[in-house]
């Protein structure tokens, strides 16, 4: 059921795009967050050492395109990424002997060409 469900919606969306042109704009996107933490152990300079990791991510990608003709789209998109982890390493007593955290910004421009495929008036594959 979950796989026609996801068949299905694909359809209608590659369905919706169907009436292209030229001249037309396409506005599209993704946003992602995503969170994680993990706790292992290991050895430095023999002595045994405990650590937490921690981080948290965020991405966004917005995108437009217009079409130049009936089946060529150029565009630009932006992706920014923000991560941020943290990292506390503990001897065995739980004190804490190290913490490092790290943030990072990334900008990236994403320039495309894409070729649309027209089977017929009601259905497009991008």
């Amino acid at each position: 059921m979950k796989t026609f469900t996801i068949l299905v919606i694909c359809l209608i969306a590659v369905s919706a795009f169907a009436d292209i042109g030229k001249g037309d704009v396409l506005l599209g996107g993704s946003l992602r967050f995503n969170t994680s933490e993990s706790q292992d152990e290991f050895y430095s300079s023999g002595t045994p050492l405990d650590r937490t990791s921690s981080g948290k991510s965020v991405i966004v990608n917005p995108q437009t395109g217009i079409f130049v003709s009936n089946s060529i789209e150029i565009g630009l998109g932006l992706k920014y990424i923000y991560n941020e982890r943290k990292y506390i390493e503990y001897d065995k007593d739980k004190k804490a002997s190290y913490t490092y955290k790290s943030n990072t910004h990334t900008l990236t421009v994403l320039p495309y060409i894409s070729k649309h495929f027209k089977f017929n008036d009601r259905f497009t594959l991008l």
